[in-house]
């Protein structure tokens, strides 16, 4: 499994500076990156500029494909040279909300799929906690949508009141990538409405990975994903510094593959 990050990790860092950014990513010895966004700049540059520096673009990650969007977004991907588009879904908060995401899912998983590309749904709590159709959301979009995937975000599984090791076991065929996101975390599901889709209080301190409850590195070595992917959205300190510490933790001690 090689080792990348998400840049939405150090977006504040990308929008000071973009290419010094990438460049120091680079340097720290990740193989690859998965973009949320590029900022403004030219995707045939950014191309060269990892080329340059020995990394690969993982994915894209931004909202679902549509028949509108869908072959801008295969453009994207053929000049970054990769498959993978990755996306998070929101807006189900009512039983019609969730028949819109599953529908819009399918949907772009099949568009993509018809011109050779993958469909990657990037997970948050509530897609582990809410059970409209009988079973978590996350369950059913996987088992029911033969062309979707999953970027399996441990620290928002555990947010769900899944033990991450479980879903990466149950769902290993159809997990390609893993967001090794880790925090010291304190979850408790409440359902004060029995009438409402979902409702969830949690609360945590993020930390670099291998520092927390999610069981990185087990969720690593049971996985048959291609990439564990750092991502941080909080850190206490400089994110430099939790994205260092991650990097070496997922190399020295999961046996993850980088450059350094």
């Amino acid at each position: 499994m090689k080792c990348g990050v998400q840049l939405y990790t150090l977006r504040d860092y990308m929008e000071e500076d973009f290419w010094g950014t990438l460049k120091k990513v680079a340097d720290i010895g990740f193989k690859g990156v998965e973009f949320a966004g590029f900022y403004g700049q030219d995707i045939k540059e950014i191309k060269k500029f990892l080329d340059d520096c020995g990394m690969v673009c993982i994915s894209n990650h931004l909202r679902v494909p549509t028949e509108r969007t869908v072959d801008e977004v295969c453009e994207e991907l053929s000049i970054l040279g990769t498959t993978d588009w990755t996306a998070n879904i929101h807006g189900m908060d009512t039983e019609e909300g969730f028949t819109n995401c599953f529908e819009k899912c399918q949907k772009g998983a099949d568009l993509l799929k018809e011109r050779g590309f993958r469909l990657i749904l990037h997970n948050h709590f509530w897609e582990h906690i809410s059970k409209p159709f009988g079973k978590p959301f996350y369950e059913k979009m996987l088992e029911d949508i033969d062309n979707l995937y999953s970027e399996l975000d441990l620290a928002w599984t555990l947010a769900g009141g899944y033990n991450p090791l479980e879903r990466v076991k149950t769902y290993n065929h159809k997990i390609a990538l893993l967001h090794t996101q880790d925090v010291k975390a304190s979850y408790n599901e409440i359902w004060d409405d029995p009438n409402a889709v979902f409702t969830a209080q949690y609360s945590y301190k993020q930390t670099a990975n291998g520092y927390g409850d999610a069981k990185v590195k087990e969720c690593i070595a049971m996985s048959e994903a291609s990439w564990a992917i750092v991502e941080i959205n909080q850190y206490v300190g400089e994110m430099w510094d939790g994205v260092i510490k991650s990097y070496n933790y997922l190399t020295k001690e999961c046996n993850c593959e980088g450059s350094k």
